[in-house]
């Protein structure tokens, strides 16, 4: 009995110490995820492909390695579509594309990582529901994807399936992508806006549309900036927070509910420091660490027993969070241990806690998946087929004599171990889904990610 309380005490304690995360991306019913080793992780829907070649299964409850890549940098989620930069600069994409919206010159849509032209310069990539963003690092501005609101900014509202230069200017820092509108801010601290402006989001006094940026107000202080679905908000360097467009359930936080196209101060504190717009809902971190939620809450993503709430209310009260994030109707927030946590909307699976179906207004810690990813994917050995049905084969490529063959589910568990036949293993009987292949050898042990159909 001693033997099993330790053994339990030991597994808590190596989890709740195992944390790894350190970005992450919410899509429409999808999460994509960063881990602090460059590896690049996915759970929900993936109807498009949005979490790579998982295919036949369509959807996953926990989080699913994406790519044997440990040099992933940045991530940013639309509606069903995942774009990437990597650390040396190169721009990747896969999903949904029916818009153009992976920038690849096609309207195909991609199950693998794919490279966006040859470039090495991307610094920034944001998305919106069909559209993108990106910034180089000579300071232009980049769009592609759905343009039938002119959220492209290109003066046209057609769409385009490549990436094209918004303007001339050299000087943007920052952009956000919303649902159908962007906004931008230039280094000399102004605020731009164009596309749809339906619910007043531009922030410029009107309803107009916009197809080429426009800047908003005088202010030369501005940020930060969070496009959601009709709304915006945007911090300035002072650290007040301000709000603009649709607010039919308190989104935008001034405590009515009175669309607005103009931006407006929300309360009084100068110590906002980030700010997620999601579809009817925002989420808000101060330089304290804490977090801040309002608008819509029908599907738990504000943390609270309200349906809506109508201004900034705390989360919890725990200082400690760095990074926060949100999906259509959920929310995700990393903390200073690099521990992940997600909550709202759960119908495919997307907060990455192991079941779908229901939504969740808890925080749901998301433990990382013990990989060794030193040893994952060289290349002394070959696996084929991958995907498989019946027998995967093993081919290798060096004298190396294979000990031990073992397979382990996502969650680390294992589920066969075999030895002596060192060319074939059996995995018929396996479900379909993504598992890992181990191989112990004379010099060491490799990780293998295969595919069970």
């Amino acid at each position: 009995m001693k033997r099993v309380i330790f053994f339990l005490i030991y597994m808590t304690s190596f989890y709740s110490s195992a944390q790894c995360w350190s970005k992450v991306s919410g899509g429409y019913n999808h999460t994509i995820a960063l881990r602090t080793d460059g590896t690049i992780w996915g759970c929900g829907n993936n109807s498009y492909g949005q979490l790579t070649n998982l295919i036949p299964t369509y959807q996953t409850s926990t989080f699913t390695l994406l790519s044997n890549d440990t040099n992933w940098q940045s991530i940013a989620s639309g509606n069903s579509s995942v774009h990437a930069i990597k650390t040396n600069g190169t721009l990747w994409a896969w999903g949904q594309n029916d818009y153009g919206q992976l920038g690849d010159g096609t309207n195909s849509d991609k199950y693998i990582p794919t490279q966006i032209g040859n470039n090495s310069n991307w610094i920034v990539i944001e998305s919106g529901a069909d559209h993108s963003l990106a910034l180089k690092s000579d300071g232009t501005l980049w769009a592609w994807g759905m343009n039938t609101n002119g959220q492209l900014g290109d003066g046209t509202t057609i769409s385009r399936n490549a990436p094209v230069q918004i303007g001339i200017a050299t000087n943007w820092v920052s952009v956000s992508a919303g649902h159908y509108h962007s906004m931008a801010i230039k280094s000399d601290g102004t605020l731009w806006s164009w596309g749809s402006n339906s619910f007043g989001q531009l922030g410029i006094g009107s309803n107009i549309a916009q197809l080429t940026p426009i800047q908003v107000g005088n202010a030369s202080n501005w940020q930060s900036i969070s496009c959601g679905d009709y709304h915006s908000l945007a911090i300035k360097t002072n650290g007040t927070l301000w709000a603009v467009g649709y607010n039919y359930y308190g989104q935008l936080g001034n405590n009515t509910t009175s669309n607005s196209n103009l931006p407006i101060q929300i309360g009084t504190e100068t110590s906002w420091q980030k700010t997620e717009a999601g579809s009817e809902f925002s989420l808000g971190k101060k330089t304290d660490g804490s977090i801040w939620a309002w608008g819509s809450n029908c599907c738990g993503q504000l943390n609270s027993t309200n349906y809506q709430l109508n201004s900034p209310t705390r989360i919890g009260f725990e200082n400690t969070w760095v990074y926060i994030n949100v999906g259509f109707n959920n929310s995700i927030g990393i903390k200073n241990d690099n521990s992940l946590y997600t909550w709202g909307s759960n119908y495919f699976g997307q907060l990455g806690i192991q079941s779908s179906g229901n939504n969740s207004s808890n925080l749901n810690l998301v433990n990382c998946i013990a990989l060794d990813n030193e040893n994952f994917g060289k290349n002394e050995f070959v696996i084929f087929p991958n995907p498989a049905k019946n027998v995967l084969n093993i081919r290798y490529t060096s004298n190396c004599a294979i000990e031990k063959i073992s397979i382990t589910d996502l969650t680390g568990k294992k589920i066969v171990e075999q030895f002596g036949n060192n060319n074939q293993i059996d995995i018929q009987f396996l479900q379909q889904g993504i598992y890992l292949l181990e191989l112990n050898y004379d010099g060491g042990k490799q990780i293998y990610k295969f595919i069970k159909e």
